[in-house]
């Protein structure tokens, strides 16, 4: 029996050897990557976006959804298509075409459509292939608007006012692979900076002893699209553009009542360290 295991093994590791040098074992990996963040290894897991909008400047109109498709096989990925899903409702897609940007020389074509059913609104990006080891970055221009409801009625001489998210998923197809969904929330509120974004949504959160939370935050800024040109800068001509992408991942310290909050920047590098009180206001600063 031993010996029968043994001659099974090798014929079985001979057979794999042989397979990987004729490179049938070799396929297309597809990657989804929300900015930093690689959402192919979080299936079940919704991720929160939080934009921090300074909506004073009414330059600000519209931001970007920073995806990355990404081939980290040993195969070209082919017939690829990125399917964005959004509920008529929320009025988050343009029905026009968008800017796409990609840092591969090597993809044949990329287009866009849009189409509506029912009480959604798709946007279907199509790509024809994507080579070993290479990405595309595409930003779906997205509009936005203070999510933020406010009630006048429910007390006497009191306004109450509640935040709010909302909804919409991603699908990433590709030939010869697996279909992989998923799901975001998304919220756009007051803020001047990235850390006043982060202090309010620390805030928000109802803690639970020794408890994981994570969510990202990101933070646009307009910038004229000609410095030095009057008439382009009188017409409103600006460039909205993500000034910071943050990653926070935060670990409730109880029974020290405290927030440990680690915050990534765009290169996916701890940037600051941040604690907050047993109130969830912040506390100091570690890094």
């Amino acid at each position: 029996m031993i010996i029968s295991i043994i001659i099974s093994y090798k014929a079985i590791e001979s057979n794999e050897r042989i397979a990987r040098e004729s490179g049938v074992f070799d396929k297309a990996r597809p990657t989804l990557f929300f900015a930093n963040y690689i959402m192919s290894e979080n299936h079940k897991e919704n991720l929160d976006i939080y934009y921090g909008i300074n909506f004073q400047d009414s330059s600000i109109n519209f931001a970007d959804l920073p995806f990355i498709i990404s081939n980290s096989g040993q195969k070209d990925l082919e017939d690829v298509k990125l399917i964005l899903e959004f509920y008529k409702i929320t009025n988050l897609a343009f029905n026009d075409t968008t800017v796409v940007k990609y840092n591969s020389s090597l993809v044949n074509k990329i287009d866009r459509f849009y189409s509506e059913n029912g009480d959604k609104e798709m946007v279907l990006y199509t790509v024809d292939r994507i080579n070993p080891k290479l990405n595309i970055k595409i930003s779906e221009q997205i509009q936005i608007y203070e999510t933020l409801v406010e009630y006048t009625d429910l007390i006497p001489n009191k306004k109450i006012q509640v935040k709010y998210q909302i909804q919409f998923s991603a699908s990433l197809l590709s030939k010869n692979n697996n279909t992989q969904h998923f799901n975001f929330n998304i919220g756009f509120y007051q803020a001047k900076s990235a850390e006043e974004m982060i202090d309010s949504v620390i805030k928000g959160i109802k803690r639970k002893n020794n408890a994981v939370y994570s969510f990202m935050v990101i933070y646009p800024e307009a910038l004229p699209l000609y410095k030095g040109n009057e008439e382009a800068l009188l017409a409103n001509q600006y460039q909205v553009t993500n000034k910071s992408i943050n990653y926070i991942y935060v670990k409730d310290a109880s029974p020290n009542k405290q927030m440990i909050v680690a915050v990534y920047n765009g290169l996916n590098n701890l940037s600051q360290i941040r604690v907050y009180d047993e109130e969830n206001k912040f506390f100091k600063l570690l890094k």
